[in-house]
C-alpha cells in the first residue's frame, strides 16, 4: 500500500495533538512551515510594502457580486498550502460538511432530508469579515502559541487585516477561527432536538420544528465575533427545500429550478450563430461548471442523472472540438480569428483545456 501523502491525509487526530500547539519559538514555526525563520519575516515584510509583492490581486466577478481575490505566490503559496494541511489535520466538529474532505453539497443537503422545517442563514462576507484579530486570538488564545510567534502567524495569513479571498487555507482557518460561535450555534440548537449543518458560510438547522427564535440566537452569537447573519429563510418540507444550490423533494437530492433555467438557457445562447469564438469559449465553460454543479447534486440513482452525464460529456467534447478548430486556424495564419479573438487569448484558451 502506498504510504499516504499530505494531499490525501486529512483529520488525523485531535486538536490538542496537532503541531500547532503550544508552538514555543519562531524557529520552530518556520521549520513546521518548511521556511526560515529570516524568510518569514522578509515575506511580511513584502506584504506590508505592498501585498501585490506576494499575492496576485484582482477584482473578479462571482454570481452577481464583485469580490477582490488575494491568491497567494511563491513562497507565501507555499505556506498557505502548510497551514491548510496542518489546520486540516485537526478533528473537525460532526456539523462540518465543509471544508471537509469527502463531502459534498448533495451531502450536507441530504442531512436534512426527514426535517419538516428548515432554516438557513448566510454569514454575510465571511472571509472579510474574518479579521486579523480572530486570527491572532485563534492562535494565541486557543492554540497556545507566544503573542511574537501569534503574531507572525498571523500576518503570514491574513491581507490588509483580513482572511483572503483566493487562499487554500481560507476556508479551514475562517472556520477555526469562527468556531466559538459555531460551536455555541451547535450545541443551542442540539440541545432542542435540531440538526445543524455548515457548508463553509452556509449554515442549516433542520427538525420537526424550527422555532423563529433560533435565528436571533444565530444572529447573537455570529455578532459576538463581528460576524452578521443575513439571507435568514425559513422553509417547508411540503414545498420542498434549497439547500447550498440542492433541492430536496421527494426523489432525493437533485439540482434546484434556477440552475436547470440557467443550463436550459445557455444551451439555447450557445446555439447563436452570431457568438463570437470568444463567446463559444466562454459559454462552454460556464455551462460545463453549471452542469458540473447540477451532477454534483445528484444521487447516483437520480432519474435525471443519466441526462446530465451524458450532457457533460457532450460538453466537454464539443469544447474540445472548438478549440481545437481555434489552433488549427491560428496555425495556419497567426493572425487574429476574424470574429474577433486574438491569438493570445486563442492560446490560453486551449492550453488551458489541454
Amino acid at each position: 500500500m502506498a504510504k499516504p501523502t499530505d494531499k490525501t491525509i486529512s483529520e488525523r487526530y485531535a486538536f490538542s495533538e496537532s503541531p500547532l500547539v503550544g508552538l514555543s519559538t519562531q524557529r520552530k514555526l518556520a521549520q513546521l512551515l518548511g521556511s526560515s525563520k529570516s524568510r518569514l519575516h522578509k515575506l511580511v515584510a513584502a506584504v506590508e510594502s505592498d501585498p501585490s509583492n506576494c499575492y496576485k490581486i484582482e477584482d473578479r466577478q462571482v454570481g452577481e457580486k464583485l469580490r477582490t481575490f488575494s491568491v497567494p505566490v511563491g513562497q507565501m503559496r507555499k505556506i498557505h498550502e502548510r497551514m491548510k494541511i496542518l489546520l486540516g489535520r485537526i478533528s473537525l466538529p460532526e456539523y462540518v460538511m465543509s471544508p471537509r474532505r469527502g463531502k459534498t453539497i448533495a451531502t450536507n443537503a441530504t442531512a436534512h432530508r426527514h426535517a419538516a422545517e428548515l432554516l438557513k442563514v448566510d454569514v454575510k462576507s465571511y472571509y472579510p469579515s474574518t479579521t486579523d484579530e480572530l486570527v491572532f486570538r485563534l492562535f494565541h488564545h486557543r492554540f497556545g502559541i507566544p503573542g511574537d510567534i501569534a503574531g507572525l502567524l498571523t500576518k503570514l495569513l491574513t491581507v490588509n487585516g483580513r482572511v483572503p479571498i483566493g487562499s487554500p487555507a481560507s476556508p479551514i482557518l475562517a472556520f477555526w477561527a469562527s468556531k466559538p460561535a459555531f460551536d455555541k450555534i451547535a450545541s443551542a440548537v442540539q440541545s432542542r432536538g435540531l440538526k445543524p449543518t455548515l457548508w463553509v458560510d452556509d449554515l442549516s438547522i433542520s427538525g420537526r420544528h424550527v422555532p423563529r427564535e433560533i435565528a436571533d440566537v444565530v444572529s447573537y452569537e455570529l455578532g459576538k465575533l463581528g460576524y452578521m447573519g443575513h439571507k435568514v429563510k425559513f422553509q417547508s418540507r411540503r414545498r420542498g427545500f434549497s439547500i447550498t444550490g440542492v433541492r430536496i423533494d421527494s426523489r432525493g437530492p437533485g439540482p434546484t429550478n434556477a440552475i436547470n433555467l440557467k443550463i436550459r438557457d445557455g444551451l439555447r445562447r450557445l446555439e447563436r450563430k452570431s457568438n463570437t469564438d470568444e463567446e463559444t469559449s466562454k459559454l462552454l465553460a460556464q455551462l460545463i461548471g453549471l452542469n458540473g454543479h447540477r451532477l454534483g447534486t445528484m444521487a447516483k440513482d437520480h432519474p435525471a442523472a443519466p441526462r446530465a452525464r451524458k450532457l457533460q460529456q457532450h460538453l466537454h467534447q464539443r469544447r474540445r472540438r472548438h478549440l481545437m478548430t481555434m489552433q488549427e486556424t491560428l496555425s495556419s495564419s497567426g493572425q487574429a480569428d476574424s470574429k474577433g479573438l486574438s491569438a493570445s487569448a486563442a492560446s490560453r484558451a486551449f492550453r488551458s483545456a489541454s
